[in-house]
């Protein structure tokens, strides 16, 4: 078995690694499902990186071990590139998602200064409407000379 472990200027990525060995060992696809007893399209799938096409992860990391036994790599070589690119994903989606909720928290902001705006509004409407209304009878000002007149009317009776 060589030493096949990725460099600075190896391949990036598990499939690439994988599929160079196994075109440096002269071995094609059927010959390498046969020998490792791993389904061809599973290969296929290794090869070009398709994770979502495959199963559970441990499986695929199986799948890796008797792929990169199979073309004479270091079994751990296309593992430790699986772990890299499960983190550059994980930490791409962790940004995706920070920055989707940096935009939910901005669109809020903007609905709720609306909001703010447009109930300052109708605060400041029914206030006008309420002062121009009409003033009931009874609690209008009639004056000091008002209470006078009527009560000597009533008293003169």
């Amino acid at each position: 078995m060589s030493d096949a472990s990725p460099s600075a200027a190896g391949p990036a990525t598990p499939g690439a690694l994988l599929a160079a060995a196994r075109v440096r060992a002269g071995l094609s696809l059927d010959e390498v499902a046969r020998r490792s007893c791993v389904p061809r399209e599973a290969l296929c799938a290794l090869e070009a990186d398709a994770w979502e096409h495959l199963p559970a992860m441990v499986y695929v990391r199986g799948f890796l071990r008797l792929y990169a036994r199979e073309v004479g790599v270091d079994p751990e070589a296309p593992l430790r590139l699986l772990d890299a690119v499960q983190r550059r994903r994980e930490a791409s989606s962790e940004q995706a998602h920070a920055d989707a909720q940096a935009h939910a928290w901005s669109r809020l902001r903007v609905r709720a200064t609306y909001a703010l705006a447009f109930g300052a509004f109708i605060v400041a409407v029914l206030t006008a409407l309420l002062s121009l209304a009409p003033q009931p009878i009874g609690a209008q000002d009639l004056g000091p000379d008002a209470a006078a007149v009527g009560g000597g009317a009533a008293a003169g009776e």
